[in-house]
């Protein structure tokens, strides 16, 4: 932010006091933020200790207003098993919080967008009844080395609903979305793996594939394979491999025979195991 400031230290001085803002429950991380933001010489005069999802201090949520924040980032707790505290709970807190037309961005476990069990279901609505999601990217598979956590960004734009309702003379009222969430499948960045640490595969690939992938998302582009477009709603899963088409341009000869040898294998040990437990003696 103070890079695109352009060295005007009226607005550089307005980041460090108004365009900076957190909620930080956890007493220590609270205290380590604040050093960690005075050394950088960032400021810290918004930062909250307090719950973000229900704050002890009636001032809290009434100074956060006053900033107008038009833009969320959010690395919310994963995995929290406490009533209340889903993942996309903390989502929801931060898009209430912004301002009409804002901007939420997020990354959460995949589990927290294609899992269809009635506590997701009702988060995702949640969400939706007030909120649209613009797009959803399929992050690296090994982004968090060590934890195993497979994950997903998801962007939406704040208050504005996802839905809008649909009447028709004699049939009940239906809710559809406004519009198409794009989807982008962005697993493979550049990086590898190596002693615990994502290195690149070869220098320069990240900038190449970043590019790639900031012009697919800015410009909405379709491409199969890679990108898609689909209306989503609450029941639905928000990642790009449920929607995507196969790219048979990259398809030969050699992976078509691989893959179906593999299927001809799969059949033949479910076949085999049918016949272990029981089954048919003839399989």
């Amino acid at each position: 932010m103070v890079a695109k400031a352009s060295n005007d230290s009226a607005v550089i001085e307005r980041i460090k006091e108004a365009g900076l803002l957190g909620i930080e429950l956890d007493a220590s991380m609270f205290t380590l933020a604040c050093a960690n933001m005075i050394f950088r010489g960032d400021g810290k005069a918004n930062m909250f200790w307090d719950d973000c999802l229900s704050p002890r201090e009636i001032e809290t949520e009434r100074r956060i207003a006053e900033l107008k924040p038009n833009v969320a980032l959010l690395n919310p707790p994963f995995s929290k098993k406490v009533k209340g505290k889903h993942e996309l709970a903390f989502v929801k807190r931060a898009l209430d919080l912004l301002q009409p037309n804002g901007t939420g961005i997020v990354i959460v476990p995949i589990s927290a967008l294609i899992d269809d069990g009635p506590t997701t279901v009702l988060a995702k609505k949640e969400i939706l009844d007030q909120h649209t999601l613009r797009a959803v990217m399929s992050m690296p598979p090994q982004l968090f080395p060590g934890i195993g956590t497979v994950t997903a960004t998801a962007v939406f734009e704040a208050h504005k609903p996802h839905h809008r309702a649909v009447n028709k003379p004699g049939e009940p009222e239906r809710l559809i979305p406004r519009t198409e969430t794009w989807f982008g499948y962005w697993r493979d960045d550049g990086f590898a793996l190596k002693k615990n640490k994502r290195v690149e595969r070869r220098p320069g690939l990240w900038a190449e594939t970043k590019s790639r992938w900031l012009d697919a998302f800015f410009n909405q582009r379709v491409v199969p394979g890679q990108s898609c477009k689909v209306p989503v709603s609450q029941f639905d899963e928000w990642i790009a491999e449920a929607y995507l088409e196969p790219d048979y341009s990259q398809l030969t000869q050699a992976d078509y025979e691989v893959d179906v040898k593999r299927y001809m294998l799969f059949n033949l040990m479910l076949e085999a195991q049918a016949g272990l437990d029981g089954g048919d003696d003839n399989c």
